[in-house]
């Protein structure tokens, strides 16, 4: 991702200076309570990745690496690992690739939408 200065007087970078040249959108679910499974199946370079916790969903989901673990909203072990998303929460990961993120989950088939910013 490239940062450019806010300003020529101004030494700090802006995340919001670069402009995307592509948009994918879609959703992912999982069926599976004790396995996270990648939010994209192939290497998917990007910029960023907008993702949106469904407002249907049961419960918490949680985005991360492979490891992710969704804490649940009652009951939780305090376990949880990665951005945990409550319920209609959205997200945006400043990352280089979108398959090096995946969606854990505490009810199965709860799920996600997400815009991948290229």
């Amino acid at each position: 991702m490239t940062y450019v200065p806010n300003s020529s007087k101004d030494d700090s970078f802006n995340v919001l200076g670069w402009v995307a040249v592509s948009l994918t959108s879609g959703n992912k679910a999982n069926s599976s309570t004790s396995s996270p499974v990648a939010l994209v199946s192939t290497s998917t370079p990007c910029r960023a990745v907008e993702i949106t916790a469904f407002a249907d969903n049961t419960d918490t989901v949680a985005i991360g690496d492979s490891g992710a673990v969704a804490e649940p909203t009652t009951g939780g072990s305090k376990a949880g690992k990665g951005t945990q998303l409550a319920k209609g929460t959205i997200h945006t990961f400043y990352i280089q690739d979108a398959s090096l993120l995946y969606l854990a989950v505490g009810t199965a088939n709860d799920a996600v939408s997400y815009n991948i910013y290229g």
